[in-house]
């Protein structure tokens, strides 16, 4: 169903401004001083005295139709189309990324270069903040404590940025998985139920902190907090078997000793699947980082968010014409005011 309508109706309330202009103000050349005032009517004066300088009839008229036409032009008329549902996709994505001093690990490689646990996560986590041009996200950085590094925005450029420049043991060496959930609860507590979605990852277990992870999952059950938890990094002394085998010929014993001593701290995988579970979301490991750049993909498929609650008209703007028939007939005008041109040979 189309429909005519005005987008700015409210300029309608200029129309009657000539006439109050023209009722209420004094004319040009009215009461200057040192006029003559007669006091009586002059019915003897010369007829060139008794001439007034009023605007004839027609070119009021002409006039008038010239205002009318550009105050409907300044209305913006419209024509509406049918009502057609928008698809608004996006999210408010949190990501709670760990920069404990195991992150230092170099058990990934990028592009035939072996990197750290975190370089590694700010290079994909920093490609998965790019493509989302229609999310809104954060940033939470944590160690020992949470730092909330940004909060839900389009900005994604600066976001990256603060990615970028995050380093190992920034807010600490121990791994504070509860108070960044707590972080999160609260930053994401007053959004839209189905926008609260946490992205955790992690390599190791909570060590630090003032709430536990069975708490951490109460609050964010709380809000309906739907938290996919990310367990990076190779299993432990996999990496380090793998050069010691290298270095004493295949001697399992002399590695695995070796291997015992000096082997980070493992990842709490059942922590981590049980915060996924009770959320709603899931547990997701990364020994590498093709796996990792999967996971992200993954996440990003199943958190697509479609609504079709808001409806737009398309609208088709008529302004044009009646502007395009007032400037005709005010250059018709002033050509007969300025010119000898004479486009009303009616006129005396």
């Amino acid at each position: 169903m189309t429909d005519f309508t005005f987008a700015w109706p409210a300029v309608l309330l200029l129309l009657p401004l000539p006439w109050l202009a023209r009722r209420y103000m004094p004319a040009s050349g009215q009461d200057q001083p040192g006029q003559l005032r007669l006091p009586v009517q002059s019915t003897w004066l010369p007829q060139q005295v008794k001439q007034t300088q009023a605007t004839p009839r027609l070119d009021l008229v002409w006039l008038s139709i010239c205002w009318l036409l550009l105050i409907l032009a300044l209305t913006r008329p419209q024509l509406l189309g049918p009502a057609m549902p928008v698809a608004q996709v996006g999210r408010d994505l949190m990501m709670a990324v760990d920069t404990s001093q195991s992150m230092l690990e170099e058990d990934f490689v990028i592009n035939n270069q072996a990197v750290n646990r975190l370089t590694a996560v700010q290079a994909i986590a920093g490609k998965f903040i790019e493509e989302r041009a229609q999310d809104r996200i954060g940033l939470i950085l944590f160690g020992d404590i949470p730092y909330l590094q940004s909060p839900l925005t389009f900005d994604h450029t600066s976001l990256r940025i603060l990615l970028s420049e995050a380093f190992a043991g920034m807010a600490g060496g121990r791994t504070a998985i509860g108070d960044s959930i707590g972080m999160a609860v609260k930053t994401l507590q007053n959004q839209p139920a189905e926008s609260r979605v946490l992205i955790l990852l992690t390599d190791g277990e909570n060590t630090s902190g003032e709430l536990s992870p069975e708490a951490a999952v109460k609050l964010a059950q709380e809000i309906d907090l739907k938290i996919y938890t990310i367990g990076i990094g190779q299993d432990p002394g996999t990496q380090m078997n793998n050069h010691l085998n290298s270095l004493f010929g295949g001697q399992a014993p002399l590695s695995n000793f070796f291997n015992m001593q000096n082997a980070p701290a493992p990842i709490d995988e059942e922590s981590l699947k049980m915060i996924a579970d009770a959320t709603k979301g899931r547990y997701f490991r990364a020994r590498e980082t093709k796996e990792l750049r999967k996971i992200y993909d993954m996440i990003d498929a199943l958190e697509t968010r479609e609504d079709d609650s808001e409806f737009v008209r398309p609208a088709e703007d008529l302004f044009h014409w009646p502007l395009f028939a007032c400037t005709l007939m005010l250059l018709i005008y002033l050509s007969e005011r300025h010119t000898q041109i004479n486009w009303r040979p009616w006129r005396a």
